[in-house]
């Protein structure tokens, strides 16, 4: 499962978006949710044309708290 992951560094002011592969079970998120992302890793890799290609993978997304978005925190 392929999912987007908005990431924000508040102390440095700044933020992300990645395209992070899951193993395992479908996450049970919802838009906004904040997430704890276990075991997550950069694998880069070169494709056919030469070209550096930004890969991320995470053991498992699960919600930090089951009813609490990022709204709120």
């Amino acid at each position: 499962m392929r999912l987007r992951i908005d990431i924000s560094e508040v102390r440095f002011r700044v933020s992300e978006t990645i395209w992070v592969e899951v193993a395992g079970e479908e996450p049970k998120l919802t838009l906004d949710d904040l997430a704890r992302v276990d075991g997550l890793v950069f694998a880069p890799w070169v494709n056919k044309k030469n070209e550096l290609v930004r890969q991320f993978r995470a053991d498992a997304i699960a919600p930090l708290q089951p009813g609490r978005s990022a709204q709120a925190a």
